[in-house]
């Protein structure tokens, strides 16, 4: 087929020899396709979006440093697309982790969290993204939330007060992998330095919700208690437990903000089975805010 040729001449251009297997990756439990193919179970060669950004971010946070992302070997292009060759590491993803492994998954994160902190403040990138992000999707949100306006001010102050580091942006379990005795961060596409919180409830909460259920609390307690403690090692992150689990919840907040205004059936006039998640996330805070 064209898809094969265009992923032959791809590796011809790479200088590898043609593989006896081309895989392509699909997750059947969400039916879905990637542009990622594997190839004699060596390496993986993987179709870039047109404005995909991986491989400036591959080398401008984790060329060089020792980080569990892995490494971009070569970039090559046929006409307006390109593609990335990295070794293949057979794995399994994160979204039935235990205990155990959400330390060890909150153990990588605060390490580059910690490289690249530095203190909140109006910047350029942060304010990009709670104008493209943040506001839009609370504004649509809160016709559904109206005991919530206090907090969307509060959470506009936090998030410019709040560190920043670079922010995955994107950390869903399906985006951790465990193998080769190593646990793997992987797509950084979306990363950038914004406040350090809008990962964490991205990994604990998005799939504990009524909806999705493959993070068990247990996890998320482990994955959140962990962070904590390692980036507490790192003397510039001055935030109480209070504070911190503030901020977690105003994490969350965010999250089901955009997948409250963006699904189908709010937009139809609906409310979605994540409403009621949003509702409790807005008790917490009505709640918590009283005491932080």
């Amino acid at each position: 087929t064209e898809e094969i040729d265009t992923i032959l001449a791809v590796i011809e251009g790479f200088g590898l020899s043609n593989p006896e297997s081309v895989y392509r990756f699909i997750d059947t439990e969400f039916d879905k396709t990637y542009d990622v193919y594997l190839l004699d179970e060596t390496h993986i060669v993987k179709k870039m979006d047109k404005d995909s950004r991986d491989l400036v971010k591959y080398d401008l946070y984790f060329k060089g440093l020792d980080f569990a992302v892995p490494e971009i070997l070569a970039n090559y292009t046929i006409g307006e697309d390109s593609y990335v060759l990295m070794k293949y590491i057979p794995s399994v993803d994160a979204r039935d982790c235990s205990p155990e492994q959400a330390s060890a998954i909150a153990h990588e994160l605060a390490r580059i969290h910690s490289h690249y902190l530095r203190d909140g403040g109006h910047t350029e990138t942060a304010e990009l993204y709670y104008n493209k992000y943040v506001k839009p999707d609370y504004d649509r949100a809160k016709v559904y939330a109206t005991e919530s306006a206090n907090i969307f001010d509060n959470l506009t102050n936090r998030f410019f007060e709040a560190p920043q580091t670079l922010v995955h942006d994107d950390l869903l379990p399906i985006n951790v992998l465990f193998g080769d005795g190593k646990t793997w961060l992987i797509d950084w596409s979306t990363a950038g330095i914004f406040p350090y919180f809008i990962d964490l409830a991205r990994f604990c909460f998005v799939f504990c919700s009524e909806y999705y259920d493959h993070i068990s609390k247990e996890a998320s307690d482990a994955f959140l208690k962990t962070y904590y403690q390692e980036m507490c090692k790192n003397k510039d992150f001055n935030i109480s437990k209070e504070q911190f689990r503030l901020d977690v919840v105003y994490s969350a907040f965010i999250q089901y903000s955009m997948f409250l205004a963006g699904s189908k059936d709010f937009n139809k006039g609906k409310l979605s089975v994540d409403y009621a998640f949003f509702k409790r996330i807005i008790g917490h805070l009505l709640k918590w805010e009283k005491t932080c």
